[in-house]
């Protein structure tokens, strides 16, 4: 029987790619961290091929607020297009992720940094509005 891919299986290569960003966190915690969670979403779009915003939210089980500002982010740093999600600085030819350029993403998708040709007018900040909602996938 194959393996379908999951969000949890992205979770746990995550986890694997940056460990030290969940081993920071409390104990208690039952959800991940909101940078874990961001690299969720564009593994996802790099993996199904779309940043529909609803595809990406039925896959994650994320809210629409906190996939919306990524997009919106990823937009303004014109990764995201009509042509879908530029990841060709990170993820190679040969399907070996660069993790250092993946976490640049991450960065970008979040709205803490912005490529030269960024559109600036506005940006949210998905990590907010992800511990505002109580953060969780939705498996």
């Amino acid at each position: 029987m194959d393996h379908v891919l999951t969000a949890k299986d992205l979770k746990n290569l995550m986890h694997v790619m940056y460990p030290d960003v969940e081993d920071d966190r409390d104990d208690k915690c039952d959800f991940e961290h909101p940078m874990t969670a961001v690299g969720i979403v564009l593994l996802t779009a790099t993996l199904t091929g779309t940043i529909d915003e609803r595809a990406l939210m039925g896959f994650t089980g994320y809210s629409r607020q906190f996939v919306s500002a990524i997009a919106l982010n990823m937009l303004n740093n014109r990764l995201w297009s009509d042509n879908g999600y530029d990841h060709s600085n990170w993820l190679l030819d040969d399907g070996t992720i660069d993790t250092e350029k993946l976490w640049e993403h991450i960065d970008l998708a979040c709205g803490s940094l912005w490529l030269p040709n960024a559109h600036t007018g506005g940006s949210t900040d998905p990590c907010d509005i992800y511990w505002d909602e109580g953060g969780g996938l939705g498996y």
